[in-house]
């Protein structure tokens, strides 16, 4: 009766031995899965970002070869330009880029808008309308001529907010602002 016991008791332990090593095993999977999957989130990020910056070079560029040095005077006093780059805006608009505008920063260092993509004209925001901001990273594109994304999580849903400086003699004039979703 004792052979029985003590094979018993070697049974019990090969078992937690086993459950042991396979749930080191899972554990090591689940990290290695869980760090691929996130490092090819940010490969994913990182291209399109590198796309979308693509775009907002080439508005900057369409911009400025009307506008050349002083973007809010032109836009404000040639209603016809700025309704041709609202509608070249919109043209971009789609199921993942869902919003672009071009806005600017006032004397009183709020936020306003220049250009707006917005498809349906009349939804679109009138010329020099206040934006409505809280993020330091506007204030930040504005002051150092950078670049900046703004990254929010929404439910399966990542949602980046691009911004890239018209810089003009060294100084931010405007930002070209792409808001678009990346489906996790």
């Amino acid at each position: 009766m004792n052979t029985k016991l003590i094979k018993y008791k070697n049974f019990i332990i090969v078992i937690f031995i086993t459950l042991f090593v396979f749930i080191g095993i899972s554990y090591t999977l689940h990290v290695e899965i869980k760090s691929s999957i996130d490092r090819l989130k940010v490969n994913i990020q990182d291209s399109e970002v590198h796309n979308v910056r693509i775009f907002a070079q080439n508005i900057e560029k369409e911009i400025l070869k009307y506008t050349q040095k002083d973007i809010y005077k032109i836009l404000k006093n040639d209603k016809t330009l700025k309704s041709n780059l609202d509608n070249l805006l919109s043209i971009l608009v789609s199921d993942k880029y869902k919003y672009l505008f071009v806005s600017t920063k006032d004397k009183e260092d709020d936020f306003r808008y220049l250009l707006d993509g917005t498809q349906v004209s009349e939804d679109r925001a009138y010329f020099d309308e206040k934006i409505f901001l809280d993020n330091p990273k506007w204030k930040h594109t504005y002051e150092d001529n950078v670049e900046n994304t703004i990254i929010q999580n929404d439910l399966g849903t990542l949602w980046i907010t691009y911004l890239y400086p018209i810089v003009i003699e060294g100084e931010t004039k405007a930002v070209v602002v792409i808001d678009f979703s990346q489906e996790r």
